[in-house]
Parts: structure tokens; sequence; C-alpha cells
């Protein structure tokens, strides 16, 4: 991979650190009752520029919001949540960019899937389902034409969370069969997989389909 490609795809993968560092920070707060860091600082700190920002600004950023203050306020929930949707896009556009500047890089595609993928399932968890949707689709249809042909197990584990994330929201919206579907493939994938790159968020957006999804017919226990 040439250099410049190289460093835009070391400067997007920063930047989805960032995002998953805030959107973490988000749940966590949440989970304890309380509410989350104003997070807005990271965002200048870590939007490339048109010549394009160091890996090293968008590192620096993590350690920033890292220890941002806690702020008491729904406004500031929503401020995190919008800075950290505003930097998963951002990976997403540059990673874009990689891919389509040479379409013969397989990998350059994986890590746009990949990213697509993760920001589904924070995009789910911290309530914004159509647009979870929307990524998990396009993650989806980035890696499920490889799955015939390539052995590693990356695009399988991007291909089981994006159809998590998508049995998840169809579930809440009551779309049982197009659940249930999802939930089969995404099940039909996991014996296919080491159990180590199941995380814990996968984890639990497998339980909460399965849960809601009760009625599903032939199922595989899952991960």
């Amino acid at each position: 991979m040439p250099d410049d490609r190289r460093a835009q795809l070391d400067v997007a993968i920063d930047l989805a650190s960032v995002a998953t560092l805030i959107a973490q920070r988000i749940d966590d707060t949440s989970s304890a009752s309380s509410t989350p860091a104003a997070t807005a600082s990271p965002v200048a700190a870590a939007t490339p520029t048109a010549k394009g920002t160091p890996a090293a600004t968008a590192a620096t950023s993590i350690a920033s919001a890292a220890n941002a203050p806690a702020a008491n306020s729904l406004a500031a929930r929503g401020a995190a949540i919008a800075t950290a949707f505003a930097l998963f896009d951002r990976s997403i556009a540059m990673r874009e960019a990689v891919a389509a500047s040479d379409p013969n890089d397989v990998q350059s595609r994986i890590v746009l899937a990949r990213v697509l993928s993760n920001a589904a399932r924070w995009r789910l968890r911290l309530g914004d389902p159509a647009n979870a949707q929307r990524d998990a689709t396009r993650a989806l249809a980035i890696v499920q034409p490889l799955l015939p042909t390539l052995t590693e197990p990356a695009p399988r584990v991007i291909a089981a969370r994006a159809l998590l994330v998508r049995a998840n929201v169809h579930a809440r919206d009551d779309r049982r069969a197009l659940a249930c579907n999802d939930l089969s493939r995404a099940n039909s994938l996991a014996p296919q997989l080491p159990p180590a790159l199941w995380d814990g968020s996968d984890r639990d957006l497998h339980d909460s389909a399965r849960r809601s999804l009760t009625f599903c017919a032939g199922r595989v226990s899952g991960p």
C-alpha cells in the first residue's frame, strides 16, 4: 500500500478509536446512572484537515477524551453521542476513499466493512437504530461476496456482527421474519469463528436478539 494511502488509513483508524472511546464512556456512565462526558474538544483535535491530520494528533485526542470530566446534563450526552458518530463518519469516509483508490485491494474493503460494523453496533446501542441498520447493511454488502473465497475469520466476524445488529433492529420494529432470518444467518457463521473473536458486545447483541426472538425456529446456540 502506497505511503499516502497508508497514512490516510492510519488516521481513519485513530478517528474510529477516538469514536469508540467516547461511545464506551457514554455507555459506561449510562450504566452507572450518571451522565457522560462532554467531549466536544476531541472533534476539533481529531478531525483531519485538507492535508490530513497526523495520526499522533488523533491519538492525543484519545487521551483527551479519556480524561474529559463528566457533565451532568442530557445536552452533554447528546453532544458526546454526536461527536462519536461524527468521528465514525469521518473514519468511514476516509476508508471509502482508500478503498476506492484501488478496487483490487481486498483488505482495504475489509477495513471499511469493519468500521461500518463497529459504527452500526454503537449506533444501535446509543439510540440510532435506523443508521445502525444502514451501516450494518453496507458492511454486509462488502464482506458477503468475500466469504466463499477468503479463509481468514475477519470477514465472517464482520458479517455476523452486521447481521446481529440488523436482527436487533428488525426485532425492535417487529419485523419478525427479517429478524429471524438475520439471526439464523449470524448463527450459521458462528461455528466457523474462534470463540475468542466474539467480544462482549457481540455476545450482548446475540443475547439481545435471541431474547427478543424466542419464537424463531431452527436457531443454533450461537457464539
